[in-house]
């Protein structure tokens, strides 16, 4: 939420936060699997045929499509650094538009709490 990226940033530099797209836990959990029907699809035609070529065509596109989702991962990364470094907290989007006195309020009474801004 707001809060807590403006909580974070205001207490930390934006190069400590780490974010996780929800993108990311679904390859890394699908990947073993995919890596294990890969293997024995291998197991299977290096027991029952001499189809070398065809292994090696499975294996480069399976590699390809990893190379794929790890290039797509540096860019979302690089992205969401960016985006961080740019943050704005007035212009975000509030789920409640009434909330948005109470979130600057927060915001603000941490600020002050960690003495991030003076008071005067």
């Amino acid at each position: 939420t707001v809060y807590e990226v403006a909580s974070f940033l205001a207490l930390h530099p934006v190069d400590r936060m780490k974010v996780v797209p929800v993108t990311h836990a679904i390859v890394l959990v699908s990947f073993p699997l995919i890596a294990y029907i890969f293997n024995i699809v291998h197991l299977v035609l290096n027991t029952t045929s001499n189809l070398y070529l065809l292994q090696y065509a499975i294996g480069f596109v399976c590699g390809s499509g990893y190379m794929y989702v790890l290039r797509t991962w540096t860019r979302d990364r690089i992205l969401i650094q960016s985006r961080l470094s740019e943050f704005d907290v007035y212009d975000c989007i509030c789920f409640r538009e009434a909330d948005r006195p109470v979130v600057y309020g927060n915001i603000a009474t941490l600020m002050k709490a960690s003495r991030a801004v003076h008071t005067h």
